[in-house]
C-alpha cells in the first residue's frame, strides 16, 4: 500500500535542467572564444615587438616593407581588441542567461523538495494512523478474549 512520490512538474524540471546545461555549454564556448582572442592578440603583439626593432643594415625598401607589415599588425591587434570587447559583452550576456536558468531550475527543484517532504509527512501520518488502529484492534481483541474466559 506504500505509494511512490510522483512530481507532477517533472517534465518541466527536466526541461529546465536541459536548458541550463545548454546555457552552460554556450557559456563555456564564450569563455573559450575569449581565451582564443587573448592568445591571438598575444601572438600578434609578439610579432609586432619582434619586427619593430630596426637595425642600421636594412635598406629603404626593407624598412618600408617592415613599416607596412607593422602597420598591418597594429590594425590586426586593434581589430582583435575590439572583437575581444564584443566577446566580453557576449560572455556577460551568457553569464546572466546561465544565472537565470540556474535560478529557474532551483525554483522548480525547491518546489519538488517541498512537495516530497509534504508527501513523506502525509505517508507517515497515514502509517501512524494505521498503526494506531492496529494497536486499538489488538487491545480490543485482547480485552474481549480476556472477558469471555
Amino acid at each position: 500500500m506504500e505509494q511512490v512520490f510522483k512530481f507532477r512538474l517533472q517534465k518541466i524540471l527536466d526541461m529546465k535542467i536541459s536548458l541550463e546545461e545548454q546555457s552552460k555549454i554556450e557559456f563555456r564556448k564564450a569563455v573559450s572564444d575569449i581565451e582564443d582572442s587573448k592568445l591571438k592578440i598575444k601572438q600578434l603583439e609578439e610579432k609586432f615587438s619582434r619586427y619593430s626593432c630596426f637595425n642600421g643594415k636594412e635598406d629603404t625598401v626593407d624598412r618600408k616593407l617592415k613599416l607596412k607589415y607593422l602597420d598591418t599588425l597594429s590594425r590586426c591587434i586593434d581589430n582583435e581588441n575590439s572583437e575581444l570587447d564584443s566577446k566580453k559583452m557576449i560572455l556577460e550576456e551568457k553569464r546572466e542567461m546561465l544565472k537565470n536558468k540556474q535560478i529557474e531550475r532551483k525554483i522548480v527543484e525547491t518546489l519538488k523538495d517541498k512537495q516530497r517532504q509534504q508527501f513523506i509527512q502525509e505517508q507517515n501520518m497515514i502509517e501512524q494512523k494505521n498503526n494506531d488502529e492496529f494497536a486499538l484492534y489488538a487491545y480490543v481483541r485482547k480485552n474481549l478474549k480476556g472477558g469471555d474466559t
